[in-house]
């Protein structure tokens, strides 16, 4: 991966991010691009970007997973349409890397907001706990996240880890 296409998915991370947190919604106008910028890496470096079925497992599974967790109120559309396109921009060498700090990522911002909520809501918590009426949790734990910010967060510990800054 070069730098000049590093720093173009950073910027993109950057505002697509800025939107997912201000909006809460990810407009159809950057997985298009997305689809747009990979057909024109295909064109001009067919090596990394050559079609094939590795190419597409990780954006295609990221659909179907993202569609299950759109259905269990845990994700959203735009942000499994978002990362299954914005997949197809990384080099399919550097799938599984990526995907791995995404996971570790996604794991640590998850327990993180989930130790917060924790801590803000203790008072609240203890008393759903000796009542058992586990239906207040989902105000405390149910908000869904916006999920382009995490991806940013994967982004410069994955540049790390591909040493993209050599």
């Amino acid at each position: 991966m070069s730098l000049y296409l590093y720093s173009y998915l950073l910027i993109q991370l950057v505002v697509v991010a800025w939107i997912d947190i201000r909006h809460r919604k990810i407009p159809n106008t950057w997985i298009i691009l997305n689809i747009v910028t990979f057909i024109f890496l295909i064109l001009a470096l067919p090596n990394p970007y050559a079609p094939s079925l590795q190419t597409f497992a990780y954006p295609l599974s990221f659909l179907a997973l993202g569609f299950v967790l759109f259905l269990l109120n845990i994700m959203g559309g735009g942000d499994s349409k978002f990362l299954a396109s914005f997949f197809l921009l990384i080099p399919t060498n550097r799938h599984e890397t990526f995907f791995v700090v995404l996971l570790y990522t996604t794991i640590a911002v998850t327990f993180g907001l989930f130790l917060i909520n924790s801590i803000r809501s203790r008072k609240k918590l203890a008393i759903l706990l000796l009542t058992k009426d586990w239906s207040g949790l989902g105000q405390i734990y149910g908000k869904k996240i916006p999920f382009a910010p995490i991806i940013l967060f994967s982004w410069p510990p994955f540049g790390h880890i591909i040493g993209i800054w050599k």
